[in-house]
């Protein structure tokens, strides 16, 4: 079967180069276009006194019926797939001639793709503020972080106008890094997937910057990622496809580093995030808001706003462990009683929370406490929104531990515990320690005293 529809298309490729000669159009009006796009282009191939043939075969392959047949609502494929033979066939010649051997080349390309029951998608992006001294760390699901090499990711097969965006957003993003995140998925050939993009390379690369950020303190981001489909031969998906949005042209932040050794801690942090995502709506306390405020930290757009990420921090906390009444003491009282090993360490995160929360209310009431007479930020508020480092760390610290929390198979802190007995479950020994080794802070054996 596969000789005669190789007949059939030779014939048809023979009579798209003979028309295109004789059109008044240049063959890049006709080399690598994408089916369905002009249909005023289109016709000058399906007018051919060859494409019915070629049309009608494709469409009689098992192959084609199983992987790329239409749903009732779409256009047959398969004349889809004969246009795109041809615009293939047409983008390999560097003139309007037919070519032996570029025919062959093509034929085997096509039917190779036709046969492969998978898509294979990639996402590529630019990171910021990271740097490692290893140039391929491997976070598995099929995300890599590795140094940034052109010929590299030309040959997985980005065209030039990826990597001339790439190495664009690179030079005028001043936290760009040397190093740039993969990721790759596979999806079985469906008919419904032939003409469409697939973005869940986005939610993987947005899902891991959301466990490095958990795992420890540094400003990583990510540029805009670019999508691709790379294949032997292009049976008609048009167009790059983009998701995110690149970076301001500076970004400043604390360098994120990371080597193999902790590849292993990031890696159990992204499927504790993955096996939240099944069971988020039944989380004790709002996770998802404090995950969602804990991620805006990062991803604001303007640089410079340190109120709005300190804003950021506080949401994600109260989504935690707020409360409608006496909010400063016990919002601090909260973090400090379930983070805290020690009587010292209790204090110091109580205070601190304390003061972030105080500045808090002053960005967000707009308290004159923030300013000075000469509109100059007082001291006190001021250390709190440059240094928001602990604050970012206590969030941090909280989100892994009700993550570890809602995945826990047996412990009696449920939605009503929170709501009602939180305060005094604090203050009693045994309970907060349960409490506490259910989040993964203490071993069941351990003990801590007030």
């Amino acid at each position: 079967m596969s000789e005669s529809l190789k007949d059939t298309l030779r014939d048809l490729a023979e009579q798209a180069v003979q028309q295109v000669a004789a059109d008044d159009r240049p063959l890049d009006f006709f080399a690598g276009a994408i089916a369905k796009y002009d249909t005023t282009r289109d016709q000058v191939i399906t007018e051919l006194p060859a494409f019915e043939d070629a049309r009608t075969a494709l469409g009689g392959l098992q192959v084609v019926q199983e992987r790329y047949a239409p749903s009732p609502v779409w256009e047959p494929v398969w004349e889809r797939l004969a246009l795109q033979f041809v615009y293939g066939f047409l983008d390999n010649l560097s003139e309007p001639t037919f070519d032996t051997d570029i025919f062959e080349t093509s034929w085997e390309a096509f039917w190779k793709e036709l046969l492969k029951p998978e898509w294979t998608w990639l996402g590529l992006a630019n990171l910021l503020n990271f740097r490692s001294e290893s140039m391929l760390l491997d976070l598995g699901d099929g995300i890599t972080i590795r140094g940034r090499s052109f010929e590299e990711l030309a040959g997985m097969g980005w065209s030039e106008r990826h990597l001339e965006r790439l190495e664009r957003e690179w030079f005028e993003g001043g936290g760009s890094s040397s190093h740039v995140i993969l990721t790759e998925h596979r999806l079985p050939k469906t008919p419904e997937n032939l003409v469409l993009s697939d973005t869940s390379g986005h939610e993987k690369a947005a899902r891991v910057l959301l466990a490095l950020r958990l795992h420890k303190d540094g400003d990583i981001g990510m540029g805009r990622m670019w999508h691709l489909r790379p294949a032997s031969f292009n049976l008609g998906l048009g167009g790059g496809v983009a998701t995110g949005y690149p970076p301001p042209s500076f970004t400043p932040g604390s360098e994120y580093t990371l080597d193999e050794r902790e590849l292993l801690v990031v890696h159990d942090l992204y499927g504790t995030l993955l096996r939240h995502e099944d069971v988020r709506e039944r989380a004790p306390v709002n996770v998802n808001l404090a995950l969602r405020s804990f991620s805006d930290i990062y991803e604001r757009r303007d640089p410079y706003r340190n109120d709005t990420r300190l804003v950021d921090a506080i949401t994600a906390t109260e989504a935690l462990l707020g409360t409608e009444d006496e909010v400063t003491f016990r919002i601090a009282f909260r973090v400090a009683m379930i983070l805290s090993s020690d009587d010292d360490e209790r204090v110091h995160i109580f205070e601190r929370m304390k003061g972030y929360y105080d500045t808090r209310s002053s960005v967000v009431h707009g308290g004159s406490r923030l300013y000075k007479r000469n509109g100059q930020l007082r001291d006190r508020p001021r250390r709190h929104l440059e240094n928001q480092q602990d604050l970012r760390d206590f969030v941090r610290r909280l989100l892994v531990a009700f993550l570890n929390l809602r995945l826990a198979s047996k412990h009696p802190f449920d939605r009503d515990f929170f709501e009602k007995r939180l305060d005094s479950a604090l203050l009693h020994n045994e309970t907060r320690s349960e409490l506490r080794v259910a989040m993964g802070f203490e071993d069941s054996d351990s003990s801590d005293s007030l």
